[in-house]
């Protein structure tokens, strides 16, 4: 039988063992770059050197307690089990005969995954911010699991804004997240925090 691939999987990587792994990784590697030179193309041509960018946040431009509306993520059989496979291989996310043995009854997705697909939709809703670096993720927890047809929602808001003392350019920004599932259940808490850029002086 032939061995199944995680080439559907959105974010993955064919596996290494596969023949045709660097013809595509190359094929990837030239897609970025393409994609990379025409949105520097299109920045330069909005955002000309030396100018500020438009719609850009700086850190003075953040609100504490504001809210944010991310998109909805939803999780498939298919997914939970590539991305145990690949990244999580504990049999509950993997293996669907031994998941149906746990104490879950079927396979749930790894936390991992649950925070990777909720991060790009937080900070997709984030938008445009002057961020340095990530910091920190902080305090998750998984009251409970997510499982396959699960559809959740991030409740995402700004938390513990402050300047740096040290470095006044610069301020750290955090995220407060609770994701639940269509049944309105808690299934992960926790935060980011987020070094980010002071509006530049004249």
């Amino acid at each position: 039988m032939k061995k199944k691939t995680l080439s559907g999987f959105r974010g993955a990587v064919p596996s290494k063992g596969k023949p045709d792994f660097e013809e595509e990784r190359s094929r990837a590697k030239k897609a970025v770059a393409d994609r990379v030179r025409k949105d520097n193309r299109t920045e330069t041509a909005k955002n000309p050197p030396g100018s500020l960018r438009m719609g850009m946040r700086y850190w003075e431009d953040l609100v504490e307690g504001e809210r944010f509306t991310c998109g909805p993520v939803a999780f498939d059989r298919e997914g939970i089990v590539a991305f145990g496979k690949e990244f999580d291989p504990w049999p509950f996310h993997a293996d669907e005969a031994a998941a149906a043995r746990s104490i879950f009854g079927d396979v749930i997705a790894s936390a991992l995954h649950t925070l990777s697909a909720c991060t790009r939709v937080v900070v997709d809703a984030i938008g445009e911010i002057a961020a340095l670096s990530g910091l920190s993720i902080d305090e998750v927890r998984t009251p409970l699991p997510v499982r396959p047809g699960d559809v959740l929602t991030v409740e995402a808001r700004w938390d513990g804004l402050r300047r740096s003392r040290s470095k006044p350019d610069r301020g750290i920004a955090g995220v407060r997240c609770r994701v639940v599932n269509q049944r309105g259940e808690t299934v992960m808490e926790y935060g980011y925090r987020y070094l980010v850029a002071c509006r530049p002086t004249k």
